[in-house]
């Protein structure tokens, strides 16, 4: 099966809604949700302040200023059997006509080729601001990774370098076929192991 590395073309949407910020939840919990850390959201629906003087087009996903995946009803229709959990959103200041959520992915997965894809590491001089990095990737590109550790699961985090989500080839066609925006795919290289 195809990956695809997930980009978020928000450059090329100028006139799409803009997800401040997070009213009743800290940053801090909202940045737990791109992590494998539990996230305590117990505030559901999480309250939004949007930003609307670039634009009111509402995207099927987008982002908000801490990094926060927030996809349409739509999406949530199309991907409700995937390993996702699906936080709704509410604005304070803002009418759109889809509901909205913020998304969490739950699988993160070691599988990149680390002889074939280049890398640079967190060390415990680069790291000495926070430990837990260390031995994670600091920097990466030309992405391989190992088919058959990704287990056939069609949407994850990489392990050691949480900011890239992977998609497979189905979650590609679902995206294109139901007409979603906002998101863009770049093919991963496979690799045997």
């Amino acid at each position: 099966m195809k990956y695809y590395q997930l980009i978020f073309n928000l450059s090329e949407e100028s006139t799409a809604i803009t997800f401040d910020h997070s009213i009743n939840i800290s940053s801090f919990e909202l940045k737990k949700i791109n992590s494998e850390e539990k996230a305590d959201l117990s505030n559901t629906p999480i309250l939004f302040k949007t930003d609307t003087k670039d634009g009111t087009k509402e995207l099927d996903v987008n982002l908000s200023n801490h990094g926060s995946i927030i996809v349409s009803e739509k999406f949530k229709n199309i991907f409700q059997n995937e390993p996702l959990v699906f936080f709704p959103i509410e604005l304070d200041n803002y009418s759109t006509y889809s509901k909205y959520y913020l998304i969490k992915i739950i699988n993160f997965l070691d599988c990149v080729n680390e002889t074939t894809t280049k890398l640079t590491y967190w060390t415990a001089e680069n790291a000495s601001f926070n430990k837990k990095l260390i031995g994670n990737y600091k920097t990466i590109s030309n992405i391989t990774i190992y088919e058959e550790k990704t287990k056939g699961i069609n949407i994850f985090r990489l392990k050691k370098f949480t900011p890239i989500i992977l998609v497979s080839q189905k979650f590609v066609d679902a995206f294109i076929l139901n007409k979603c925006d906002g998101l863009k795919f770049i093919p991963v290289i496979l690799s045997e192991q």
